[in-house]
């Protein structure tokens, strides 16, 4: 699954929406861990699988959204990390060969990459945050960015929720939905009419 696939997953919770957030936890994970294929192995030493505290669901969403906060201020502040708990590793996936084929097809297909893959092992909720930083840096994936449209009853501030504004065909989605494109639709008439009068 494509890293904005994966991020749509995530998106509806990290703006605060309902929904089973564990749910969506654990989907991320096994999509991310499938997405980077056989190169990136995760263990972790949680025993309870995907039972979170619902404290520990808060303090992990607040912990993303300073990553996209962060990741917003372009050369500003500190974007730093510290996920203590996580170990890695490196592990052979293919078996090197004993002598390199003659054909140039199987040469190619003995020397590609992936002979060695990353492994990591740590606390289940600093897997999900070392995935989610992984995810975001995928070249060529995604573009996050901010809903401009007025926020629903003050129209005075911005509604805010992280979208994917890239990733796909065509002109960028540049609302979070159809209400907040309705609302900047109303709001551009309201100031156009007060211009005119």
């Amino acid at each position: 699954m494509a890293a904005p696939k994966r991020l749509q997953l995530l998106l509806p919770w990290l703006n605060g929406d309902h929904g089973s957030p564990g749910m969506k936890l654990n989907w991320f994970l096994a999509e991310s861990v499938q997405a980077w294929g056989d190169s990136t192995q995760f263990s972790h030493s949680d025993d309870r699988g995907f039972g979170f505290a619902q404290a520990e669901l808060d303090d992990l969403r607040r912990v993303l959204l300073e990553i996209l906060d962060m990741a917003e201020q372009t050369g500003e502040g500190r974007p730093w990390r510290r996920l203590e708990s996580l170990e890695f590793g490196v592990i052979r996936q293919r078996e090197k060969p004993a002598k390199l084929p003659r054909g140039a097809s199987e040469r190619r297909e003995a020397l590609k990459p992936g002979a060695f893959g990353l492994a990591v092992f740590g606390n289940l909720l600093d897997i999900l945050v070392y995935a989610f930083m992984r995810t975001l840096t995928e070249p060529g994936t995604v573009l996050l960015s901010r809903c401009p449209a007025p926020a629903p009853g003050d129209w005075s501030r911005i509604c805010g929720r992280y979208l994917i504004s890239g990733g796909r065909v065509g002109r960028p989605q540049e609302y979070c939905s159809d209400a907040c494109r309705v609302r900047t639709n109303r709001r551009n008439e309201a100031e156009a009419n007060k211009r005119r009068s």
